[in-house]
């Protein structure tokens, strides 16, 4: 699904066994809730180089997503909301709160694209900004 300048996806349905989604390099500026009801088994997700604001608030359902990828859109906060068996996360700091990043046990691999130095603040145990 990469470069092709799509703008919406509604829904994945028939396609219950995915696992795997390239969809960067597209035009989405919003992702339908109605996605996460389709895409139950989904463990690696790339959404990067698109126009994503946010992720939808059912985004936490996909509970079998070990691999997500988010980086080179316009996000501003990234959903913490039963997102703790993400094992790698990929994202662009340049729009991203990245202290709303937060480091779970299951976190073996989180990427800044763009980052010069990521530090841990003593306030928050568990998030990382950027230096």
């Amino acid at each position: 699904m990469s470069f092709n300048r799509l703008r919406v996806i509604y829904t994945f349905a028939g396609l219950t066994a995915l696992r795997y989604l390239d969809a960067s390099h597209n035009e989405f500026d919003e992702l339908a809730p109605e996605l996460t009801e389709s895409l139950r088994q989904l463990e690696h997700l790339d959404l990067s180089y698109n126009r994503i604001p946010q992720l939808p608030d059912h985004f936490g359902e996909l509970r079998r997503l070990r691999y997500l990828i988010l980086s080179h859109n316009v996000i501003a906060e990234f959903p913490n909301d039963r997102m703790d068996v993400l094992s790698s996360v990929r994202v662009c700091p340049h729009h991203l709160a990245v202290s709303s990043v937060v480091i779970t046990a299951a976190l073996v691999r989180l990427q800044f694209d763009g980052a010069t130095s990521i530090r841990q603040p003593s306030s928050r145990p568990g998030c990382c900004t950027a230096a």
